[in-house]
């Protein structure tokens, strides 16, 4: 029977699960926190000509004592603009190059860096005089110059620091996530609970007031052991593929006992196997999924090739839609998808053009 107690129990988790994972969820924190790094940078730097313009600061100061306000501006949006595309580079557009290496990506952060300081110190010097009335010195242009490549190099290490925070909140984030699904997947199976034993007794009874006939037997046994499978793997993700295959097996089996010489699997394995894991349920979910959607019958027979090639598994089929309309929520190879990614860090590969339908899962 259902344990109502451990079901309240595992709502109380997902609420605070959803309470806790908020805040990684927020696609702003990244913008935010770059737009305050930049601003905060610009002010301080522009901080001692602040003080000057507004009479804050009397004692005389050689670099400053023309600074105007019109100056000051100037140079506050200048720097802020930089500032903000060095920041947003190397903390998110550089995600966009995932072929380049880590080392490779130092020295790209490091190009970009400079050109964007070169392209700021070509805007400011070009435009400061036409934009600002008090014209700039020989000593100013240096000293700008400087204090520029200064600020520069100062956000590369503040980037990399922000970068080692955002992904230490995004493996928190899957974290969670994943313990959010399996939480999910816990009350869903309380759910849908109903006394093991019970249903392994009433098979039992089934095969036996069924042991003349062989196919409704073996039929039985087939579906035994899938539920005990499922029954006995509720708490684990990853399976090995031998597992899974074995598995896959007696549903294949259960679909041959349905269609006949309609239905076929053809495996292309090779040989060692049987160590590489995956998601539980992941084959059986893509031989459904070709069965729901494809035609099965005398003139169209449905057949599903599994092999192994380059240490992926692949799954395909010829495509063959019915005439017939089926419910379908489209959610499966999604979920499969996402599932992949948190245990493996991996994304499935889905081919789906006019004849051929196929699905790769990395198994390394």
């Amino acid at each position: 029977m259902v344990n109502f107690n451990f079901s309240i129990n595992i709502y109380r988790k997902l609420a605070n699960l959803n309470r806790r994972t908020s805040y990684y969820r927020n696609p702003l924190i990244k913008n935010t926190t770059i737009l305050g790094i930049s601003l905060l940078i610009s002010f301080l730097v522009n901080l001692p000509r602040t003080l000057i313009v507004f009479k804050i600061d009397k004692d005389d100061n050689e670099f400053l004592s023309f600074a105007t306000f019109q100056d000051l501006i100037f140079r506050f949006v200048v720097l802020f603009l930089m500032c903000l595309a060095v920041l947003s580079f190397n903390c998110n557009w550089r995600e966009r190059f995932n072929g380049i290496s880590e080392k490779g990506m130092v020295f790209l952060t490091i190009g970009v860096d400079l050109l964007i300081f070169a392209l700021t110190a070509a805007l400011f010097l070009g435009c400061h005089d036409l934009l600002v009335d008090q014209p700039l010195t020989l000593l100013d242009k240096k000293l700008f110059l400087f204090v520029y490549l200064t600020v520069t190099v100062l956000l590369f290490f503040i980037s990399k620091a922000l970068r080692y925070r955002m992904l230490r909140n995004e493996t928190l984030k899957e974290a969670a996530q994943l313990k959010e699904e399996n939480l999910q997947n816990e009350l869903s199976a309380l759910k849908n609970q109903i006394n093991p034993h019970f249903l392994f007794n009433s098979l039992n009874t089934l095969s036996s007031l069924t042991r003349g006939n062989k196919e409704a037997t073996a039929f039985i046994g087939k579906l035994s052991f899938m539920y005990r499978y499922i029954l006995l793997s509720s708490d684990r993700d990853l399976v090995t593929l031998d597992e899974e295959l074995k598995f896959l097996k007696s549903y294949i089996f259960l679909m041959k006992t349905r269609f006949s010489d309609k239905f076929n699997v053809v495996f292309d394995l090779g040989s060692n196997y049987e160590n590489f894991e995956v998601p539980i349920l992941s084959l059986q979910l893509l031989v459904e999924n070709a069965v729901k959607h494809n035609e099965i019958s005398v003139s169209n027979p449905l057949e599903v090739s599994i092999k192994i090639e380059n240490n992926n598994l692949i799954v395909s089929n010829k495509i063959r839609i019915r005439n017939s309309m089926v419910d379908s929520t489209n959610l499966g190879l999604a979920n499969l998808d996402k599932r992949y990614f948190l245990l493996k860090k991996k994304h499935i590969k889905i081919s789906n053009n006019t004849e051929i339908f196929e699905v790769t899962l990395p198994l390394k």
